[in-house]
């Protein structure tokens, strides 16, 4: 395994399988690059990928929510 740190997206992707970023003291979800687009990274390097999580984790739980009010216990 390599570690690359480095602000030259098109190296990184050339070069890479899988990309995180790190920003504002956090590191993002894992991506492969298949997956990743320079505009979703850049996003990320804003630290954007928190809302992400946020939205899905939010969607994640009403799903619970909504399936324990069909088949309450």
């Amino acid at each position: 395994a390599v570690l690359v740190l480095s602000e030259e997206l098109e190296e990184l992707f050339d070069i890479s399988d899988r990309l995180h970023v790190m920003a504002k003291g956090q590191i993002s979800p894992s991506v492969d690059r298949a997956d990743a687009t320079m505009e979703r990274i850049g996003e990320w390097m804003s630290g954007l990928w928190h809302a992400q999580v946020q939205a899905h984790l939010a969607q994640s739980q009403a799903l619970a929510a909504q399936t324990l009010d069909e088949n309450p216990a």
